[in-house]
């Protein structure tokens, strides 16, 4: 939890601006924010494998589904990977980037981790027992999936008073 305070100055402003609003002080939880954005990540990514996985076995084109199942269900471990890249480029702050630049950062991370995923599976000769489909079905899911996801958490969740931060704009226009 975090409390912000205004310096003197800027609080005789804000008293002249809105002085039904006094004392001003605001309380954010951006550890609460962050956290949610991780488990609206993991479920989006979750959400993008399942597609991608289980649109061969709706189109009935797998010979052994169960066997099928568990090799993809192998690799949940996977999107702590998506968790650790999106965190190394700071797609967690406490102050959000801007729509364009988050958007540019996700493209951009998942994209390279679907190439990566893609090179280890050819390099290790699995491309038989993964499917090349599936992969990358599964990208471009991850591509609308989590950006949508993000939006929809935020547009649910930006007018409770502990989400993000309070900003005041002064313009002279």
């Amino acid at each position: 939890m975090t409390n912000l305070t205004l310096s003197e100055t800027a609080r005789s402003s804000v008293v002249a601006a809105f002085p039904a609003e006094l004392p001003f002080k605001i309380t954010t939880r951006p550890g609460l924010v962050v956290g949610l954005l991780v488990l609206c990540d993991l479920c989006m990514l979750a959400v993008a494998a399942v597609t991608a996985v289980c649109g061969p076995l709706l189109l009935e084109t797998v010979t052994r589904p169960s066997r099928y199942l568990d090799l993809y269900l192998g690799l949940w471990p996977l999107l702590g990977v998506f968790i650790a890249a999106y965190g190394c480029l700071k797609l967690y702050p406490a102050l959000p980037l801007s729509p364009a630049n988050e958007l540019r950062r996700l493209t951009i991370v998942t994209s390279l981790i679907y190439l990566g995923l893609g090179t280890v599976t050819f390099l290790f000769q699995e491309g038989i027992t993964y499917s090349r489909s599936v992969l990358l079905v599964a990208w471009a899911a991850s591509l609308v999936t989590v950006p949508v996801g993000r939006a929809s958490l935020r547009m649910m969740l930006s007018s409770r008073h502990w989400w993000g931060y309070a900003a005041v704009v002064l313009g002279a226009g």
